[in-house]
């Protein structure tokens, strides 16, 4: 009987086992439409807190488009900015903050920047001194965690132009009802958190103001036939067991 028992336990277990290897452990996304189209390139903007920035430049590789020497274009709220031009099919590039013709080097190590996928525009912050700097994430269609939909809004002509500021208030519609989005200043970006998101296909829209007026928007990174739908199925699991006799 006990050897009855363990063979099917453990014959329970391995398909078990099998069958949770066939689903990913990622975040589930929905679809979207997020081409890239346009100038791709990162804005990187580097602060030096004594202000000198006489020589400094940029070296660059993984580009897809110019390696090498990158100077920075002007200085603008205390920060050196620079323009790196990446290929469409890029997706990291490495760097490294030097003067002059490499006669010092601000951090002595390779440092790499992921690309960002959803907007042609990769923002960066970098601070002198420091190894570790800043990227503006990129925004995607909702993340679904455990149930839970996290949904993001950024407008795409804000963000290029550095006017996300502008935006005064966001409201996510879904399901019949609004929710107040949540500014996240340094990330450029709005968010909210829909707790146990029902099963099945949702329609959302936002409703943006700027400038004192509303205006009910789809989602600019997830927008299917002039639709913004939100998907969220739990597959069902059927487990079959076979036990041998002893």
């Amino acid at each position: 009987m006990k050897k009855k028992w363990f063979h099917r336990s453990m014959a329970i277990l391995l398909s078990v086992l099998l069958v949770v290897s066939m689903f990913p452990s990622y975040p589930l996304h929905a679809a979207a439409e997020t081409g890239l189209t346009g100038d791709r390139h990162i804005r990187f903007s580097y602060e030096r807190p004594d202000g000198d920035y006489d020589g400094w430049n940029l070296w660059v590789w993984g580009t897809g488009s110019k390696d090498g020497q990158i100077d920075f274009t002007e200085i603008k709220d205390g920060n050196a900015i620079a323009k790196i031009a990446v290929g469409q099919e890029a997706s990291r590039i490495g760097f490294i903050v030097r003067k002059g013709n490499w006669e010092a080097k601000d951090v002595d190590a390779d440092r790499y920047i992921t690309l960002n996928r959803s907007d042609s525009i990769t923002k960066v912050q970098v601070t002198s001194g420091q190894a570790d700097f800043f990227t503006v994430p990129e925004v995607t269609a909702p993340v679904i965690e455990n149930g839970n939909a996290h949904f993001f809004f950024r407008d795409k002509a804000l963000y290029v132009n550095d006017e996300m500021h502008k935006v005064e208030k966001v409201e996510l519609h879904i399901l019949g009802n609004k929710y107040k989005m949540t500014p996240e200043t340094k990330e450029e970006r709005l968010s909210y958190t829909f707790q146990d998101l029902p099963q099945g296909e949702h329609e959302y829209t936002y409703f943006v103001t700027v400038d004192g007026v509303t205006k009910e928007v789809t989602d600019p990174y997830n927008t299917v036939n002039g639709k913004s739908v939100v998907t969220y199925i739990i597959p069902e699991v059927q487990v079959d067991s076979m036990v041998q006799p002893s």
